[in-house]
């Protein structure tokens, strides 16, 4: 997807020039308002990197009473912070070039925070069930096998173990069967132990396909439901 930010003044001959040159190298365009992207980024991007930044200091300010409290994190704190892994010169500029954007949703996070925070300390049983269960339906919302307003991926899972040069086998084991791997995401990986991949492919038959060249040369593989 590539995102068209014309000012009020931008000729629209431009405009449909870019649009055209987009389209022809087979993306998709959406036309917003600076304002408006700069507000959804805010929110959907940057927001994101300043609670995973803020979650790894916050543990962090805790290591020296909790010695070892980093080797024992798990999938779930590194899921949640696995961007704050991201360069900090680049987000430095970012956070502060979408500032007037920004400080707004962070706001809006530190007020969903502190309700949460007030329904543990008065032990509102209810009400955190409440937020939990809004949180959990909203985030299945948002569509499983769609990266936004991209095409549809269809996924599988492969359970990998712990040695140099794993993934790039996996992909190159694919590859001279023909089939094209579209996304990669490393779900959890523990030192020693393996760890699980998502691959996406535009088809449900490459998917399958997939599946059995994997699982013919000893991998555990299979279709996400």
């Amino acid at each position: 997807v590539y995102v068209l930010t014309p000012a009020p003044g931008t000729d629209p001959a431009a405009v449909e020039v870019i649009r055209e040159l987009v389209r022809a190298v087979g993306a998709q365009v959406l036309s917003l308002s600076p304002e408006v992207h700069d507000q959804i980024v805010a929110a959907i991007s940057h927001l994101p990197h300043v609670t995973a930044a803020a979650l790894v200091n916050a543990v962090a300010k805790r290591e020296e009473t909790l010695p070892g409290i980093f080797p024992l994190a798990a999938g779930g704190f590194r899921d949640a912070t696995r961007i704050a892994g991201s360069s900090p010169e680049m987000w430095r500029d970012i956070f502060l070039d979408n500032k007037d954007a920004l400080l707004p949703m962070i706001q809006c996070f530190r007020e969903a925070l502190a309700e949460l925070e007030e329904a543990i300390r008065l032990e509102q049983g209810e009400r955190l069930y409440g937020l939990l269960r809004q949180a959990q339906e909203l985030r299945h919302q948002i569509p499983a096998k769609q990266k936004g307003l991209l095409p549809g991926i269809h996924e599988v899972m492969v359970a990998v173990p712990d040695r140099p040069g794993e993934i790039g086998k996996l992909a190159a084991l694919l590859g001279i069967n023909g089939i094209n791997i579209m996304d990669i995401e490393i779900l959890r990986i523990r030192e020693g132990d393996g760890g699980t991949i998502r691959l996406g492919f535009a088809t449900g038959e490459e998917a399958g396909r997939a599946v059995k060249v994997l699982i013919g040369n000893d991998y555990v593989a299979w279709l996400k439901s």
